[in-house]
């Protein structure tokens, strides 16, 4: 991304943390985490594709993340 917007990292770090309030790597985990939620709760996938669609290969950490966002299990 700081190459895209030709900064340096330290700067899209510094500057995407003042906009949003959260650093660039929280931010993208619950991105993932939203959309994994609207997989299965919307749309009624099993958590083992909606881990997989939002980039996760280990189930057992998708749900852990799942668990520490949410407060409850993916089901």
């Amino acid at each position: 991304m700081a190459k895209e917007f030709k900064v340096s990292v330290a700067t899209l770090k510094r500057n995407f943390k003042r906009v949003q309030g959260v650093g660039v790597h929280q931010y993208v985990i619950a991105q993932r985490m939203d959309h994994a939620r609207r997989y299965i709760e919307e749309e009624g996938m099993s958590c083992k594709e909606a881990s997989y669609l939002v980039g996760y290969r280990s189930q057992s950490h998708f749900t852990e993340v799942y668990k520490r966002r949410y407060g409850r299990l993916p089901r």
